[in-house]
């Protein structure tokens, strides 16, 4: 319920990159085709810029503060844009800003565009929540999927709720969760083929190594590349993983023929399915992602080029602060961000969690197949990611957010209840472990009540990154009533509020169950078992 609020909590296109992202749907669902490289974006998006307020990012022409001091018809004129019925007959138009998000696939947006098609003579606030309630739960189905195919296949782990209820924790340890999942955008579709791929390889993996396994698993990693390219540092640490184990098998004819076949077959439908996407951005863009920001590169000259004069020691500690940051919490688009000291906890809690798990795998010297795939996927992952900062340093001295990195939670989710659960065997350690882990679930409600307040005008809009405390909000709840005036222009917070604090009282409810049943059990040797 809680994410269901949270896609009903902020205004449209405030999540990062909405409007692109709606676009795309737009365009499959009206014209059955999608956008190309530097396509614009559909004029609906320009039209509801003029009169509506958005985040700065998007250049529009009301921030929030701004709209909520201008005259009573332009407050009136945007209200009507966010709430007013819509001509169900109206055809595509372009627009004027460029379409980025083009680079992606389109698998994501065909499953999305018949639900804008239905959807199309509603406001633009009720369609954007229903779009984005849809992707939602796209991602919440890939969590309750892997909780229970750990739950069914790992009934010796009940002692050790930690490690059965690893991924549907994941939103509670790791808020940005919320913001990154309850966006429309295509991170959602991700997580839940990524959750089916780690199911099917549960099964390939098994003592019968079924071949037909690993098509079906070549299948779903197929689709997940024609989602995003993220899904490419799965795959490669997939195909590495089943290379060097056909590698180690080489004193064993028999035993190399078996598993190369089964490399050959997952590879083999794996490029069936998605190898024309990768093969087209070859040929056209020369770059088989097609990123914008690699072609932009390619332009101007190259990486080295690019970054001569751009990189210095400082600006890459920030980028790579900014980069950690940025998975703990980024909020929305409008950038509107918590004192740095609120999320020092959360950062804490994910290091306690590395630790633990790092110190579980060195003791016990072993690691199981499917912890090695989502390790090395973490790796590749974190490398393309500095990769990609380094693109855009020598582009705009930006850097790679990673927020994405909350689509791989089916992977990485049993690594952390994993490495939490080790700490939880530390008897001293245990009372702080629960304050970290309890603590994510009070930070959420204060940073998310800080967006709604800048939502509804009560501090100006930051001029860049900016971060904001307990003054602001003990400025901005004297006054409830125009608090919710101002959001109810906005949008619906008689039906978002109670969906957010519902889910956020089972939340706190399941994490205090969680503690009590975890961190009063002695036997350590619980904690992994065998298998």
């Amino acid at each position: 319920m809680a994410g269901l609020g949270f896609c009903a909590l902020f205004p449209p296109f405030d999540g990062f990159d909405e409007t692109a992202h709606y676009s795309y749907i737009q365009q499959i669902a009206q014209t059955g085709t999608w956008p190309r490289l530097n396509d614009p974006v559909t004029a609906d998006v320009d039209d509801y810029l003029k009169v509506a307020p958005s985040t700065i990012a998007l250049k529009a022409r009301w921030s929030y503060p701004a709209f909520f001091r201008a005259s009573a018809d332009t407050v009136h004129a945007g209200a009507a844009a966010i709430h007013a019925e819509r001509n169900p007959a109206r055809s595509w138009r372009a627009g004027m800003q460029n379409n980025w998000e083009g680079q992606h696939p389109p698998l994501y947006y065909a499953l999305l565009a018949p639900v804008w098609f239905v959807s199309k003579g509603w406001s633009i606030y009720a369609q954007l929540v229903l779009l984005r309630a849809v992707s939602y739960l796209f991602a919440w189905g890939g969590l309750v999927i892997t909780t229970f195919s750990i739950a069914r296949a790992s009934p010796g782990l009940s002692k050790a709720p930690l490690l059965v209820v690893g991924p549907a924790l994941w939103p509670v340890l790791f808020p940005m969760w919320f913001p990154e999942m309850a966006r429309l955008g295509n991170d959602s579709l991700v997580l839940l083929l990524l959750a089916l791929a780690w199911v099917v390889a549960r099964k390939a993996f098994d003592p019968r190594e079924k071949i037909f396994y690993f098509a079906l698993l070549g299948a779903v990693c197929g689709l997940g590349l024609l989602t995003k390219a993220t899904m490419l540092p799965f795959v490669a640490a997939l195909g590495l993983f089943l290379t060097w184990r056909t590698w180690h098998t080489r004193g064993d004819a028999a035993a190399v023929r078996a598993s190369a076949s089964r490399l050959a077959v997952f590879c083999l439908v794996t490029v069936a399915i998605a190898g024309w996407w990768y093969a087209n951005n070859l040929i056209v863009y020369g770059d088989i992602v097609g990123s914008n920001d690699a072609i932009a590169l390619a332009r101007q000259g190259g990486l080295l080029k690019g970054l001569s004069g751009k990189l210095s020691l400082s600006l890459g500690i920030r980028s790579m602060v900014s980069i950690v940051v940025s998975f703990l919490w980024a909020g929305t688009w409008s950038l509107v961000y918590p004192p740095p000291v609120t999320e020092i906890p959360i950062m804490i809690l994910l290091i306690v969690a590395a630790v633990g798990w790092i110190w579980h795998v060195a003791r016990v010297k072993a690691m199981s197949s499917l912890d090695a795939i989502a390790a090395l996927t973490l790796v590749l992952f974190i490398i393309a990611l500095l990769q990609h900062t380094l693109v855009l340093i020598s582009l705009l001295r930006a850097f790679s957010p990673a927020w994405y990195l909350h689509s791989l939670a089916p992977l990485l989710a049993p690594l952390v209840a994993g490495g939490l659960a080790e700490a939880a065997a530390w008897r001293r350690a245990r009372p702080f472990l629960g304050a970290l882990i309890i603590y994510p679930v009070l930070f959420l409600p204060f940073a998310t009540a800080l967006l709604l307040f800048y939502f509804a005008g009560c501090f100006d809009e930051p001029s860049d990154v900016a971060h904001f405390g307990l003054t602001v909000v003990a400025t901005c709840a004297v006054s409830p009533r125009e608090v919710l005036s101002h959001l109810t222009m906005l949008g619906n917070p008689a039906l978002a509020i109670p969906l957010f604090g519902a889910g956020w009282v089972a939340m706190l409810i399941g994490v205090a169950f969680i503690i009590t049943r975890r961190f009063f059990i002695p036997e350590r040797r619980a904690l992994f078992p065998s298998g």
